[in-house]
């Protein structure tokens, strides 16, 4: 199933830099400078880029099945965790990650999978 294009350029283009941004901040990264910003495009791009087109993906299909937007942003979320957990299983499995701390790589991803979704809905929304 294939995303519909404008949902899916929204995930893309949104939904890396929001998680990047959102990780600088839990990390506590300071002071937030215009060269950090820029450095963490590359790595949001390369983590984040798939696990977003899937979940744009997952809307898309929830879309066309009928679901309420409700219901697409509870899945948003739990796709944007589940993609995130997927990421990091393999890390945990081989000893190079410890701890829970890199677990909120899941709050990030669902937080940006549901403002995605959110700015989706606003764009579909039907205007009166």
């Amino acid at each position: 199933m294939r995303p519909s294009r404008s949902s899916a350029w929204i995930f893309a283009i949104l939904g890396p830099p929001i998680g990047g941004i959102a990780t600088l901040w839990l990390a506590g990264a300071a002071p937030w400078t215009l060269p950090l910003l820029l450095a963490t495009l590359a790595p949001a791009y390369v983590l984040g880029l798939g696990p977003a087109l899937l979940v744009a993906s997952l809307d898309t299909w929830l879309m066309r099945q009928g679901v309420k937007p409700a219901g697409r942003l509870l899945a948003a979320a739990f796709g944007g965790a589940a993609c995130a957990l997927a990421l990091l299983a393999p890390l945990y499995a081989a000893g190079l990650v410890r701890g829970l701390y890199p677990l909120s790589l899941c709050l990030i991803a669902a937080g940006s999978s549901l403002l995605c979704l959110i700015v989706v809905l606003l764009v579909r929304r039907p205007s009166h």
